[in-house]
């Protein structure tokens, strides 16, 4: 899609919008670069209502959500939201376990990370409709956002993978950014058919 019609499309987000794994504290890349604000309104959620970000950190800040949503879960709200965004999801599902330490995450992540790899190329190359997962994150996203958006709906994904085009494409969200923006920025646009 052209740049001009890709700002125009995204200039009034279609409401209502939900931020997943929010808040998403230094906002979207690509957002910025067009000089588009998120509106006020934003509903955001994460799978707790209380985060901590970079909690092993110098400097931990505590943020409250307005919702807590599993995004491993079927959404309650089909077809309900005409954006969703979503920003440096963990491909690692034990980051939605507190651990003692840094080390102690990585160590899981060594364990699942062979699990959640395949599940990209399970998706990928099922034959069937339904795309299953257990773990993988990227595809919980796609398979909530597919069922969760209003036709015609927008989801906004920074920090992606690249297979997470041809997830998406198998549930029906088409890429509205080119290679190089979407390289450029680490980020898609994807529009629910």
């Amino acid at each position: 899609m052209q740049l001009s019609k890709l700002k125009h499309l995204l200039k009034d987000l279609p409401k209502p919008l939900l931020e997943i794994a929010g808040p998403t504290t230094d906002g979207y890349e690509f957002l910025k670069h067009l000089s588009i604000q998120l509106p006020s309104d934003l509903h955001i959620s994460n799978v707790s209502k209380t985060i901590v970000i970079d909690p092993y950190g110098d400097n931990p800040k505590t943020y409250v959500v307005d919702e807590a949503i599993d995004i491993r879960n079927k959404p309650n709200k089909k077809e309900y939201y005409g954006t969703i965004l979503c920003s440096g999801l963990t491909l690692d599902p034990g980051q939605v376990i507190n651990f003692k330490s840094e080390d102690e995450k990585h160590s899981y992540w060594e364990i699942v990370k062979p699990q959640v790899l395949q599940e990209y190329e399970n998706a990928i190359n099922s034959k069937n409709d339904s795309i299953t997962f257990k773990l993988n994150q990227h595809i919980a996203l796609f398979v909530y956002a597919s069922l969760a958006l209003k036709p015609g709906g927008l989801l906004i994904f920074q920090h992606i993978m690249h297979e997470d085009n041809e997830v998406a494409s198998r549930l029906g969200l088409k890429q509205l950014l080119t290679k190089n923006l979407e390289n450029k920025f680490d980020t898609q646009i994807y529009q629910k058919l």
